[in-house]
């Protein structure tokens, strides 16, 4: 579906309200032109389920010369994603142009790509909502933007209540650029650990959020709201939590230098 040339609009809504819903192949969403809009939905319906079989591609692009940037915005509540390489691709291509995509998944597993070599707008990935219960998350997220340019925002709303190491969703963030690119967390206050490989992190922020160590029952245990912080000089391990209710995921930001991140979010 697209949305093509100035001020155009395009939009489509489809929600399995009687059935399951399969779409067999992939889905393209376009608003090219300046200050072009194009919106999908894609909803669950009340014990039915969509699923996308191919992948899910999202492009805005005003064109060179615009003065008011194109948008394209997606609300996806699915069932799953395919077995494909990559499933979902998010481009924004000039300055002000924008993508946003919303998604909650009822099962885990899937990568991303945000942006694209050379392109200049900004993209945003919105992982999960705290108030919902389909709020499976990704596996990898690749932000392919170069230098300076362009910008990926990637929100984590999704909360779990994982409890058990072998549960736990981990999420692998490639190509993050400190200072360029957002990670966001509505709010969580950020705390250090010194931990520095991956199971040792792992096992401190099961502590942390008592899902492991601490006085009296878990009901009874004061309950840790915040965002986690540690890792080495090649890798940044990040583990949050909503409503102290468990472990959400934890997030590897490959190729960041923990002590990088952690001067720049203010914990050094």
């Amino acid at each position: 579906m697209v949305a093509s040339g100035t001020s155009s609009t395009a939009s489509m809504k489809l929600e399995a309200a009687s059935a399951d819903v399969i779409i067999a192949e992939s889905v393209s969403l376009g608003a090219l032109g300046e200050a072009s809009r194009a919106e999908l939905i894609l909803h669950q319906g009340t014990g039915n389920s969509i699923s996308v079989s191919g992948a899910i591609s999202m492009h805005a692009d005003s064109g060179n010369a615009s003065s008011v940037g194109a948008l394209a915005t997606a609300d996806l509540q699915l069932g799953k994603l395919s077995g494909a390489p990559m499933n979902i691709f998010l481009d924004a291509i000039q300055q002000d142009d924008a993508v946003s995509m919303s998604l909650k998944l009822f099962t885990d597993r899937g990568k991303a790509q945000l942006g694209n070599c050379g392109h200049a707008g900004t993209t945003t990935l919105i992982l999960g909502d705290k108030t919902s219960a389909v709020n499976q998350l990704l596996d990898v997220v690749d932000i392919s933007f170069s230098g300076g340019i362009g910008k990926a925002i990637i929100e984590f709303g999704a909360d779990q209540d994982t409890t058990a190491v072998n549960d736990l969703q981990k999420v692998l963030i490639k190509g993050f650029r400190l200072g360029q690119d957002e990670l966001n967390f509505d709010g969580l206050a950020n705390v250090a650990t010194t931990a520095k490989t991956l199971d040792g992190f792992i096992n401190l922020a099961m502590s942390h959020f008592n899902m492991v160590s601490g006085t009296g029952t878990p009901s009874t245990q004061l309950k840790v709201a915040d965002v986690l912080v540690g890792g080495n000089d090649s890798a940044t391990y990040i583990a949050y939590d909503h409503d102290g209710t468990g472990i959400s995921a934890i997030i590897t930001l490959d190729g960041i230098s923990a002590s990088q991140y952690k001067t720049a979010n203010g914990l050094a």
